[in-house]
């Protein structure tokens, strides 16, 4: 795991949020707030692409829709291919022609990873297309603790750190009457 503390305290909101895997929390990470400034955006990747170093990768994948922008990117200032999965019936799948050629290397690039089961998504996605991973890259990862497949992947993020998360059942927010907002897309756990 390689990560640099960059300040990307900008796009930290706080409230009672539901989050794309279903979890809710007090905190929420608007990596949109990056996107929408190009300079921004591309200085922030090439902080990314520094974590790299020697990392050997054919394609950037990222999943639709927070993660376009950033693995777009990365994928031009590596000059390497870019796809994007999108989620069907519940699944990551490439759609519009785009595919992954056998023995391919491919880097995840995602903008916040919770408990990293999206990106256990691409890995499926990318071994049924007979393809390698070569990492994971995320602006953002919420918890400290290593993921199981941290073992066989690096993971490279610009910023680390445990952020609260807790399940619907159980989330003192809800227990306080504090409003849910849905700020993503899409969502593994629909509301």
């Amino acid at each position: 795991m390689r990560t640099e503390c960059f300040d990307m305290s900008f796009i930290i909101k706080h409230g009672h949020f539901l989050l794309s895997s279903g979890l809710h929390s007090s905190v929420y990470n608007q990596t949109a707030l990056i996107s929408q400034d190009p300079q921004q955006c591309k200085t922030i990747i090439s902080k990314i692409i520094g974590l790299l170093h020697s990392s050997q990768f054919d394609i950037v994948l990222s999943p639709a829709m927070g993660a376009v922008v950033f693995g777009y990117e990365l994928a031009c200032q590596a000059g390497k291919r870019f796809l994007y999965a999108e989620r069907r019936d519940t699944h990551m799948r490439l759609h519009r022609d785009q595919a992954i050629a056998a023995r391919s290397r491919v880097l995840v690039m995602e903008n916040v990873i919770t408990t990293g089961g999206t990106s256990e998504e691409l890995f499926d996605l990318v071994s049924r297309a007979g393809g390698q991973i070569a990492g994971v890259a995320s602006l953002v990862v919420r918890q400290l603790a290593p993921f199981s497949w941290e073992k066989t992947v690096p993971l490279f993020s610009l910023h680390r750190t445990d952020m609260p998360t807790y399940a619907a059942s159980v989330c003192p927010l809800c227990q306080d009457h504090v409003e849910l907002t849905i700020p993503g897309t899409t969502w593994v756990g629909r509301p």
